[in-house]
């Protein structure tokens, strides 16, 4: 649809009886000024402009009266000669198309071109995420294209909700399949991003700036000419601004815009008045400049793939954002993976050094670097050889007997560090223990969530995890024989598989089941995230910590220097590993060591359902 360009000076429509003819004095000249202005603005209008407006009839009258003669307005309109049939959408329920079938939806749709008394436009209000299954947005996606040249008709209002997790998502990482086939179909037809959260309040600066040029760049190249942006209440020069504060923005404003909620004279000449100052530079960037779009990257690691290292080695990365780093390393095949290192906040520079952990035995190894940060992960991993150190210094002797005594004491510690860690978390996660900002990932189908202002949150507090004494006497009495070693030895060795298992259900991810029912208050939720709807659902089963059985009978054992300082090793690794895990529970159980989609609306505090 071509619209007209912003052409009459804002007011009260004309009246009807001619004023008589004044001479064009000094008070004439303002208003002849004003005119030849709004002409000028027109200039920089695109053909294809299309505007919107959804307010009530005094702000709307008031937007029509201000210039856009040419823009449709969302129905129902009663008898309002501004507003005749050519210029009013009919209107369908996003949730009415969500029960349907494609071929259904298409039969409804051509229903309502057909009515009289609209221009043969339908707008789809609105499109809630909760209310698409994938079939369902699939099935969307095919009626759109089965409509042909007709789904150009169709206008889409993107909710809140979807706003805001198609744009606050990383744009090098696939949409979820659902909200993928959404923005498919949407874009066959026009797209009113809303631009204001579900508490009708605009989007933050930062948000705003970030989800229209994340939707510009996730819309077909072919259809961005067909994205525009809904504008709500408020201060319009302020939204105007951060609408315009990237190129993406200001391409999506001249496509045309929306008025929204715009309900009395004032808000619609407001918004008039915004859109015209827009106009008169639609290139320019706002007071302040253009806005900070996070685009990841900036995270490089010194290391080669297949790169021969030795435990104790330092590595050198290269951090070019500001954010928060941990390096992980785990054995190949199918070793557990640990962190090893943290940089809160990581050092911003092209050389960092971060030391490789001293135990390491020989063999391939998988190190990864992960740098989070303004809302984006971003990950390097490289596959390293670990080879034997040639510059060991010779062990000096050992005492047997006391050396046999302190290896028992280092196994028997670490079984006590770790039983005490699976005591823990087998009696549920609490609030206290939960760190802030649990994401919509970790929520399942039975909580709907929006987005509202940042608000506090609640550090994590955690339980402490206290192992239990070691027994009076302890191992004072031992006897010195290959029988005492192997069972030293396959102590330290159930304790690593321990250590193993526990480490393998973090990283697989803890459930809805661990964590305590009620245990998700408001202040544990991401600071711009808020529950809008739940459905009463159970908690998941928990997670449980699979201990593989020992390999065999293993190998005879002789009772030498060398084998007990092999034992050693044993123990001193699965005390490291029991004291990794104490300290990352200690400080907080985190949306990483969440499973995706596991928690419930049993997990959250009563107050939110």
């Amino acid at each position: 649809m071509r619209a007209s360009p912003l052409h009459r000076l804002p007011g009260r429509a004309p009246s009807p009886r001619r004023s008589p003819r004044r001479p064009l004095g000094a008070r004439a000249l303002p208003a002849l000024a004003a005119t030849l202005a709004m002409l000028a603005i027109a200039g920089a209008r695109a053909d294809a402009a299309f505007d919107l407006v959804y307010a009530q009839a005094s702000g709307a009258d008031a937007i029509h009266d201000g210039g856009l003669t040419a823009a449709v307005r969302q129905a129902p309109i009663f008898d309002e000669p501004r507003w005749p049939a050519r210029r009013q959408v009919a209107k369908l329920s996003g949730a009415e198309l969500a029960a349907l079938s494609d071929a259904q939806i298409v039969r409804r749709l051509r229903l309502a071109f057909a009515r009289p008394e609209r221009n043969g436009m339908v707008s789809v209000d609105e499109i809630l995420p909760a209310q698409w299954s994938a079939e369902g947005a699939e099935g969307l996606s095919r009626a759109m294209t089965m409509l042909g040249p007709d789904a150009g008709r169709v206008i889409f209002y993107a909710s809140a909700s979807l706003v805001a997790q198609v744009g606050r998502h990383d744009l090098r990482l696939e949409l979820a399949e659902r909200n993928r086939a959404l923005v498919a179909a949407m874009s066959r037809g026009r797209v009113f991003i809303e631009g204001y959260r579900s508490d009708m309040s605009p989007l933050p600066p930062h948000d705003m700036a970030t989800y229209l040029s994340r939707w510009w760049e996730r819309v077909p190249a072919e259809a961005r000419h067909r994205l525009h942006v809904l504008i709500g209440p408020g201060d319009q020069r302020a939204i105007w601004d951060s609408v315009r504060s990237t190129p993406a923005g200001r391409a999506i404003l001249r496509n045309g815009v929306g008025a929204y909620r715009q309900d009395t004279p004032e808000a619609g000449r407001a918004w008039v008045a915004a859109y015209r100052a827009f106009l008169a530079d639609p290139e320019a960037s706002p007071p302040g400049g253009d806005a900070h779009v996070p685009v990841g990257g900036g995270l490089s690691m010194a290391v080669d793939e297949g790169q021969e290292l030795r435990g104790g080695d330092t590595l050198r990365i290269a951090i070019a954002r500001p954010g928060s780093a941990n390096l992980r390393v785990q054995a190949l095949p199918n070793g557990p993976e640990r962190v090893f290192a943290k940089l809160r906040p990581a050092p911003v520079g092209d050389d960092v050094p971060v030391r490789l952990p001293d135990d390491l035995r020989p063999g391939r190894y998988r190190l990864t670097v992960y740098l989070s940060g303004d809302g984006l992960v971003d990950r390097v991993t490289r596959t390293v050889l670990v080879v034997p150190d040639r510059a060991a210094p010779p062990q000096g002797p050992i005492a047997l007997r006391r050396q046999l005594i302190v290896n028992q004491r280092i196994s028997q510690t670490a079984v006590r560090r770790l039983n005490a860690v699976q005591e823990w978390l087998d009696a549920g996660i609490t609030t206290d223990d939960l760190a802030p900002a649990i994401g919509g990932e970790q929520f399942g189908t039975s909580v709907m969530l929006g987005s509202r202002p940042p608000a506090p949150v609640a550090p994590a507090s955690p339980r402490p995890i206290t192992p239990s004494p070691p027994p009076p006497g302890g191992s004072a009495v031992v006897r010195v024989t290959p029988a005492q070693l192997l069972i030293n030895q396959r102590i330290s060795q159930a304790a690593v598989r321990r250590a193993n298992a526990l480490e393998e259900r973090l990283r697989e991810g803890l459930t809805g089941g661990d964590i305590q029912e009620g245990a998700v208050t408001k202040e544990k939720l991401h600071p711009g995230l808020r529950v809008v709807g739940t459905i009463p659902t159970e908690r998941p089963p928990a997670s449980s910590t699979v201990i593989a059985p020992p390999e065999g009978k293993g190998l005879p054992v002789r009772l030498t220097r060398a084998q007990l300082v092999i034992n050693q090793r044993i123990s001193q690794a699965a005390v490291r590993r029991a004291n990794g895990l104490i300290a990352r529970l200690e400080e907080g159980v985190s949306a990483e060591l969440i499973r995706p989609r596991s928690l419930t609306s049993a997990n959250l505090a009563p107050s939110l359902r």
